[in-house]
């Protein structure tokens, strides 16, 4: 059956289909227009509520701030562990007077310029926040003797550092990205602990090899590939840290250090050790087997020159982790990669400094292995 449209409808019909057409894409317009602008009310309003926090933060009362300050023999200590602090608050300010500082594991990622007001400040730790740079402010800070800086996110540091002549203790370690230290840190003539372990330098800084009362010197997990042949300018130094870099040799000048009682490297990577070192007496060389299975022992010649029955200490690395990734155990992964790292470091700081108590031959030492399982919550 054959329909016939009249010739006065035919217009008709194909002005209904444009109309419909238009109608269908202004529809389609305005719903994407309307989520748009929903997303777009979203993003604002989570906006403002983290401003709104950030100036929450930074408005703490005057009572906010002292309720977390305590005297003890006589020092005023100011801690902050493990809140949702993200900016120091300006009633800080109220507290030039302040001994020690300790803000950890928060979510500060940056100083204000009025850290310099703290005169008196010896100790200031600022561990396991998110900083990403650091004032000029800070070298104001003349008489402090314990800086530390370790698990942050610094990639440079302030050449006003340099002006902490009173300082004695420095961590950097587990920034991950710091890859030089300015000149002027060489000027740090006080400090006797230095640790740069677990960052990206690719040679020892000339700013360390100028700080002449050096005793401890931790740049382990490192890219290190070999030593400058002037790093017996350390002549204080008695112990260097040096395991998980790919050094292939270890220079002469080891040799002309007098203080020297241990030395910590990696066993894979190194092809020659100088002879002299073996005649050394009291010197101490501790290879680690680092990412091994098996860990070999057997009667060895200490660097005294006498027999002893040690072991290699074992330390696997890199360290194994889940083959999981789901978003709700990241955090998880993270926290417990850090608190492995401090317990290595804890443990080796432990063993060197034991190995300088037991100085008399023969040394036995055991086998030692770390490893970290995760499980799926």
């Amino acid at each position: 059956m054959v329909i016939c449209v009249p010739p006065g409808m035919k217009g008709f019909r194909d002005m209904t289909s444009t109309v419909a057409s238009l109608k269908s894409f202004w529809e389609t317009r305005i719903k994407k227009q309307k989520e748009k602008q929903k997303k777009e009310k979203e993003r604002v309003e989570q906006s403002a509520i983290e401003k709104l926090r950030v100036e929450w933060y930074a408005r703490l009362t005057d009572s906010d701030v002292r309720r977390r300050i305590t005297q003890e023999s006589g020092r005023l200590i100011l801690r902050v562990i493990n809140e949702e602090w993200r900016v120091l608050p300006a009633a800080l300010m109220a507290s030039p007077g302040l001994d020690e500082v300790y803000v950890r594991q928060t979510a500060v990622s940056s100083l204000p310029t009025f850290i310099g007001l703290f005169q008196r400040l010896s100790i200031l730790d600022l561990a396991r926040n998110r900083l990403t740079s650091l004032p000029s402010h800070i070298g104001q800070l003349v008489q402090l003797k314990q800086l530390d800086l370790s698990f942050n996110h610094l990639s440079s540091l302030p050449s006003e550092l340099g002006q902490l002549k009173n300082l004695e203790r420095m961590d950097l370690s587990s920034n991950n990205s710091l890859s030089t230290l300015p000149y002027q840190l060489g000027k740090l003539q006080m400090l006797e602990f230095l640790d740069l372990s677990s960052n990206r330098f690719q040679s020892i800084p000339v700013a360390a090899l100028r700080m002449v009362a050096l005793q401890w010197f931790d740049v382990s997990d490192n890219h290190l590939q070999e030593l400058p042949q002037d790093i017996d300018r350390l002549q204080s130094l008695d112990s260097l840290l040096l395991q998980r870099n790919p050094l292939r040799y270890l220079p002469l000048a080891l040799c002309h250090m007098p203080h020297l009682r241990a030395v910590v490297v990696s066993a894979r990577s190194l092809e020659q050790v100088p002879t002299d070192l073996y005649s050394i007496a009291g010197l101490k060389l501790v290879t680690l087997e680092d990412g091994m299975q098996k860990v070999s022992s057997g009667d060895e010649e200490d660097l005294s020159g006498t027999r002893s029955c040690s072991r290699q200490l074992h330390c696997s690395s890199p360290r194994p982790l889940p083959t999981f990734c789901a978003a709700s155990s990241l955090q998880r992964v993270k926290e417990v990669d850090v608190e492995w790292e401090q317990a290595s470091k804890q443990f080796m700081m432990s063993y060197v400094k034991d190995l300088h108590r037991r100085d008399s031959a023969p040394i036995c030492t055991a086998v030692v292995s770390f490893d970290l399982t995760l499980e799926q919550p």
